[in-house]
C-alpha cells in the first residue's frame, strides 16, 4: 500500500486524465469523446485502474461535461471496474476496462 501525503495527478501519454485525492477517491473529467456507446458506459485504461489499485483508490468519481456544458457526476467502486466491466482494445491504444453506466449512481 502506498499511503498519499497529497493529491496524485495521473498522466497518459502527456496528458492529465485524472486526480487521486489524498482520501483515496480518483476523480476523472470527462465529455462525449468517452463515451463508450457500444458498451453503454466509460473506460478506463488498465495501466492506470493497476495504478489506483496500488494507492488503494476505493472510489471513482466521473465528471461528465455533456453537449450543452451542463455537468453530471457519476460514483462507482474500482472493484466494479474489474469485477463487471469490459475488457476492451482498440487499434493502438492500450487495454481499457468499460464499465456500463448501469453500474454507476448519479450523484
Amino acid at each position: 500500500m502506498v499511503r498519499l501525503k497529497e493529491s496524485k495527478p495521473i498522466f497518459k501519454n502527456g496528458s492529465l486524465i485524472g486526480l487521486i485525492r489524498k482520501d483515496r477517491v480518483y476523480i476523472s473529467h470527462r465529455n462525449k469523446n468517452h463515451w463508450f456507446r457500444k458498451y453503454n458506459g466509460f473506460g478506463i485504461s488498465a495501466s492506470v485502474l493497476e495504478e489506483l489499485r496500488k494507492y488503494e483508490v476505493q472510489l471513482i468519481k466521473i465528471v461528465y461535461t455533456k453537449t450543452d456544458k451542463t455537468q453530471e457526476v457519476y460514483i462507482t467502486q474500482l472493484t466494479n471496474f474489474y469485477e463487471k466491466g469490459i475488457i476492451y482494445k482498440d487499434g493502438f491504444n492500450d487495454y481499457q476496462r468499460i464499465l456500463n453506466i448501469k453500474e454507476f449512481k448519479k450523484v
